[in-house]
């Protein structure tokens, strides 16, 4: 998944290639499955618009990446001396 956003995203695939307009089923771990239009195809990726739902949740998404990454921003911080950006607060 690339460029989430609550209503859609970017997938990349190197199976995976529908057709525009055609409708797929979208499983995320720690979230209900949801229906999504194929709105463009490119080489190797396609973007999906959300159909259907409450869309997805963003911050549990955003957590979840923080979690999964640990390990690689602390071998970054400890061999380069670089500490990935911290997430910026939602502007409301």
């Amino acid at each position: 998944m690339r460029n989430v956003s609550p209503g859609g995203m970017c997938i990349a695939s190197r199976t995976l290639q529908p057709s525009t307009g055609e409708m797929l089923r979208v499983s995320l771990p720690g979230q209900a499955d949801l229906q999504a239009q194929v709105r463009w195809v490119g080489k190797g990726e396609f973007g999906v618009l959300l159909t259907g739902g409450s869309g997805l949740d963003l911050d549990r998404i955003q957590s979840s990446n923080r979690q999964r990454n640990a390990g690689f921003a602390a071998a970054l911080e400890r061999l380069l001396g670089v500490r990935p950006q911290e997430p910026r607060p939602s502007a409301v």
